[in-house]
């Protein structure tokens, strides 16, 4: 219903480039109100005009000054405009603008001068933000939704680049915040070191995993568990490696650096009875969705109800020996790189639906385990999708091999992790409180991403809903009394 710019900076290179970076106040016709972050470019003359003309994606309006016309249009489609706050943030610069401006921060890592002539391309991938790649030197991430106060990923970045110097995850550069006449500090861009890779390992995993599944499908019933185990060894290899890098991460959140923010703090009652209640006020979140679904889960779903919340109330102890810590907080597949014989982890911004608070605050990282657990379920239901869609029907025949790889997945991550993790002061030491933790994480997640995709992607909402039944043993029980 209406656009309002509140806030402002203006970022100049010295070579005639000059880009606004704006702060929207959006609101909706219902009268919702959300910021947004839009750096804004305007091209003059003959080179406007086409880019208008052409229906360019990037074009918002029409500009003219006197005689002159032209394009605004969003700065991220402007080669020019990554180079120049690239310059900015290896400078510290302030930049001019409403209330406190702009400011830009650079780390102790060292960032040269981009050379002339270097290439830019944008990331074209599901995200709400926008990744821009400068060369071999730096990912630039406009943050669209940026929200108030500190930026978690920037807090977890500088720590692990400058405090316990993490190798498996690309350093933070720096990057740029706007600041109100209060003080108060909006991170909307980052910068981090660029990182070699061969794309994320969702995508690897994916491919991979299609082409084990093609494999198995056309030899004999009896032969099939065996192929997916022996086609699959590359893709076993890398499930191993997640569990050992997930390990190293956790260990370095878990060191004693004298950081407030950082050091880790035993699990109290209070904190367990929160990740309860926590997780009770996620699954009912998600049976008020599943109760009006028009798939048959969902149906399912709220008819066992009970089910799902007697396992949540049942499911931690009376007190766990562990302590707590900084976590990823949206732990899966598309979160790692696939660099050479490694990974790289990336975005540490936690998941985008939980406020900033709950999101800084330290917790079990089993919660990560239960995340990267649950995207082996949604990197499989993908590939059947894609599947089926080349040859129908091939889903019903393929979901039980996909279900076997799941298993055979998340044992070998699960194996991986704890062995690498066996001394780690942020897991129970006692395997029933680790089995009775992960399984109420891994409830909740599967709740969580109801909801998700029932506010983002409805068309996915069975995968979730099928998550959580198998969780419950519904699916299994269900099977037994049909057959």
């Amino acid at each position: 219903a209406a656009v309002e710019v509140t806030r402002w900076a203006e970022l100049a290179d010295g070579r005639g480039g000059i880009w606004l970076l704006a702060m929207l106040a959006v609101r909706r016709a219902d009268g919702v109100v959300r910021g947004y972050f839009l750096p804004l470019a305007a091209a003059w003359g003959r080179f406007g005009e086409e880019m208008a003309n052409a229906g360019h994606p990037a074009v918002l309006a029409w500009l003219r000054s006197g005689p002159s016309v032209g394009a605004l249009y969003d700065a991220a489609a402007d080669e020019a405009f990554p180079l120049a706050l690239l310059e900015a943030i290896r400078d510290s610069r302030r930049l001019i603008g409403s209330d406190g401006g702009g400011r830009c921060f650079h780390t102790s890592v060292s960032l040269e001068p981009s050379p002339e002539g270097v290439p830019v391309r944008r990331v074209v991938a599901e995200q709400s933000n926008s990744g821009i790649v400068v060369g071999e030197q730096a990912v630039i991430k406009l943050i669209r939704r940026p929200e108030d106060g500190p930026s978690v990923e920037v807090e977890m970045g500088r720590h692990l680049t400058e405090q316990v110097h993490f190798p498996h995850s690309p350093a933070l550069l720096g990057g740029l915040v706007l600041v109100d006449r209060d003080g108060l500090t909006t991170t909307v861009a980052t910068a981090h070191a660029h990182v070699a890779n061969q794309g994320d390992a969702w995508v690897w995993t994916a491919n991979h995993l299609e082409r084990i599944l093609d494999e198995a499908a056309l030899l004999p019933p009896e032969e099939q568990a065996g192929r997916l185990e022996v086609g699959g060894a590359e893709l076993a290899g890398l499930v191993n490696l997640l569990g050992k890098r997930t390990a190293d991460l956790h260990s370095a959140l878990a060191g004693v650096t004298g950081s407030a923010d950082f050091d880790p703090e035993p699990v109290t009652a209070d904190d367990l009875a929160a990740w309860r209640r926590r997780a009770l006020d996620q699954a009912e979140a998600a049976l008020a969705l599943a109760v009006v679904a028009d798939f048959p889960e969902g149906q399912r779903l709220a008819a066992h109800a009970d089910v799902l919340r007697r396992r949540i109330d049942e499911a931690l102890p009376a007190s766990v020996a562990a302590a707590k810590s900084r976590i990823h907080g949206d732990y899966h597949l598309g979160q790692l790189l696939v660099v050479h014989n490694d990974v790289s982890i990336i975005d540490f911004e936690g998941e985008p639906a939980r406020p900033l608070a709950e999101r800084r605050r330290k917790d079990s990282p089993l919660r990560d385990i239960a995340g990267m657990l649950r995207s082996f379920d949604y990197a499989a239901a993908s590939v059947l999708g894609r599947m089926d869609a080349a040859r129908p029907g091939s889903r019903k025949i393929l979901r039980p091999l996909a279900a076997v790889w799941i298993a055979h997945a998340s044992g070998i991550f699960l194996a991986s992790y704890r062995a690498a993790a066996a001394d780690l002061s942020t897991l129970p030491g006692d395997s029933e409180e680790f089995r009775r933790m992960l399984a109420l994480f891994l409830l909740e997640k599967a709740c969580y991403e109801v909801c998700y995709e029932a506010a983002n992607r409805p068309a996915w909402r069975p995968v979730p809903v099928r998550g959580l039944l198998t969780l419950l043993d519904i699916e299994e029980a269900e099977r037994g009394q049909t057959e």
